[in-house]
């Protein structure tokens, strides 16, 4: 969000504008507007969020910065609370209820459990846009047919797809419970690229029914891929030890989470790597980084020895990072850039008799200082100017004067990752876009 301010009325804000992470105009609008912020799901960490202004619902995707515009919102309306979403439908998924919406916001069907539902399992919105609930019901003691026997009491297992239209169930056959479903709509939606195979609809995390009993253990839960009509395929638990469904990480590797472990698979299947993230201080870009050394997050490899350098991190800045090193008596030390599992000097500084010291760049020319920010850093010359770089060491402007940092934004942009800046001149009052 931008605000512009008319130096010829005291400053007075005369325009508020939104715009997206490639610098994009998205709205405007006359005076001071705040943009009011509706999580989506009602939950922050969730890859987008909702916001209205100027009467408008747009959608950002945290992802690769982009905001789509959702719907046109009159003062009057009140926005429902949901908590998923389909291609053609809006929904709240409540532990016993569901209400379906429209693009536009108009309930369409309700559905909810029955009254003599003895246990309800879940309910779970599938790729198609239809609900998958699941109850029991409970059988006489001398009943012949029974899917489920617990403490001795016999149970018919319950399995309804729900119609978004009309709320109309149609009964199916399941040998198993299903606790959560990943669709490919959501993982396209949350993380720009689809988490699974073409032609993948669902995935499930399911616990079957052996004997009449259902299992119970986490670790007997299975990962398996789903049709829209409950029709099973390939599990997806790719290892011992796994779960959580694998999610899409970057960089052609997915991970599956279970903090603090966490496993990562390639796009064949095969676990590259499994890591104990309680081990290491922070990470950036493709790396993780321990009080001793940088590693390859993918692979485990150490790439840079920060003990054995005497260094340390100086600055993250989303996909590249700012080392330090010094000597013992710290009279001599130098920064550079780690980028692509390299070390680029960026500067080095000695300490003269008098106490100061006398800074250069990698090029061995004479500046007064170098400084790291969110996503970027900058040279003072000794002329007073100033020179500023992207996250990937590349010159992206020179100012006369030093420019104020407004937001920084990491983006990924399906396989690629990159970061942009906003900065302000403090003298003119323009706004600059850094990617």
């Amino acid at each position: 969000m931008v605000t512009t301010a008319d130096p010829t009325k005291n400053g007075k804000i005369t325009q508020t504008a939104i715009y997206n992470a490639k610098g994009e105009l998205i709205a405007a609008a006359d005076g001071e507007a705040t943009p009011e912020v509706y999580y989506y799901n009602g939950d922050a960490s969730y890859k987008s969020y909702w916001f209205i202004f100027d009467d408008v619902l747009y959608s950002t995707n945290t992802l690769d910065g982009s905001i789509l515009k959702i719907a046109d919102v009159p003062e009057y309306m009140t926005l429902p609370y949901v908590t998923d979403e389909s291609e053609n439908y809006y929904y709240y998924i409540g532990q016993s209820d569901v209400k379906i919406y429209d693009k536009q916001f108009k309930l369409v069907s309700e559905w909810a459990y029955p009254s003599f539902a003895t246990f309800k399992y879940g309910i779970n919105l599938l790729n198609n846009g239809n609900i998958v609930a699941q109850y029991s019901v409970r059988l006489p003691e001398d009943a012949a047919e029974y899917d489920v026997l617990s403490n001795g009491n016999k149970y018919d297992l319950v399995t309804v797809i729900v119609s978004p239209a009309d709320a109309s169930e149609k009964e199916l056959n399941a040998d198993f419970i299903i606790h959560d479903v990943e669709t490919s709509y959501a993982s396209k939606l949350f993380y720009g690229v689809s988490l699974y195979a073409d032609g993948v609809e669902n995935v499930a995390t399911v616990s079957y029914i052996e004997d009449n009993k259902i299992n119970t253990s986490v670790t007997g839960n299975d990962f398996v891929i789903i049709s829209n009509e409950l029709e099973t395929g390939d599990s997806v638990k790719l290892a011992p030890g796994q779960e959580s469904i694998p999610y899409y990480a970057g960089n052609g590797y997915y991970i599956a989470p279970d903090y603090p472990t966490y496993m990562y698979f390639d796009k064949d299947g095969k676990l590259v790597v499994t890591y104990d993230s309680s081990n290491f201080n922070t990470s950036f870009g493709n790396y993780v980084v321990s009080s001793s050394a940088i590693y390859n997050q993918y692979t485990m490899e150490k790439v840079y020895d920060l003990e054995a350098n005497k260094a340390s991190i100086y600055r993250t800045l989303g996909d590249t990072a700012v080392i330090m090193t010094s000597n013992d008596d710290e009279s001599e030390g130098a920064l550079y850039l780690f980028i692509d599992g390299e070390a680029k000097l960026l500067a080095t500084s000695v300490k003269q008799d008098n106490g100061s010291y006398i800074i250069k760049d990698a090029s061995g020319k004479e500046i007064s200082s170098i400084e790291a920010g969110s996503g970027y850093y900058y040279i003072k010359n000794t002329d007073g100017s100033y020179d500023y770089f992207n996250s990937r060491g590349e010159k992206i402007a020179t100012a006369k004067n030093q420019l104020n940092y407004v937001s920084y934004k990491h983006i990924q942009d399906g396989f690629d990752i990159y970061s942009v800046v906003i900065m302000q001149d403090s003298v003119s009052g323009k706004y600059c876009f850094f990617s």
